[in-house]
C-alpha cells in the first residue's frame, strides 16, 4: 500500500517518457533527482549501520575488511557475510570484545 502512489505516478508517466527523454533539461533534472535520492539512501544506510552495527573499532575494521573483500575479489555476498560473522564471533570468543 505504501508504494501505490509511486507506482501510479510511474504508470501515469510512462506514455510520456519517450517524448521527454529527448529534452536535455529534463534529462538533467532527472539526473539531479536521481543523485539526491541516492544521497538520501546512502545517508540512511550509513546512519543505521553506524549507530546499530558498529560499536567498536574492531567492528569497524571487520566491516571495512568485508567491504574491501567485496570490492577487490568480488566473491559471492554470502561468503563475505559468513567470513564477517566468523571474524566477529572469533573476536568476541577470544574475549577481546
Amino acid at each position: 500500500m505504501i508504494f501505490l502512489p509511486g507506482l501510479l505516478l510511474i504508470a501515469g508517466g510512462m506514455p510520456f517518457r519517450a517524448s521527454i527523454a529527448g529534452i536535455r533539461k529534463t534529462r538533467a533534472a532527472i539526473a539531479g533527482v536521481n543523485a539526491a535520492v541516492e544521497g538520501i539512501l546512502a545517508a540512511a544506510l550509513f546512519y543505521s549501520l553506524w549507530t546499530t552495527g558498529i560499536a567498536s573499532l574492531a567492528d569497524a575494521l571487520i566491516a571495512l575488511a568485508g567491504f574491501a573483500l567485496l570490492v577487490r575479489f568480488t566473491p559471492p555476498p554470502l561468503v563475505v557475510v559468513v567470513v564477517s560473522v566468523a571474524a566477529s564471533t572469533g573476536y568476541a570468543a577470544a574475549g577481546w570484545a
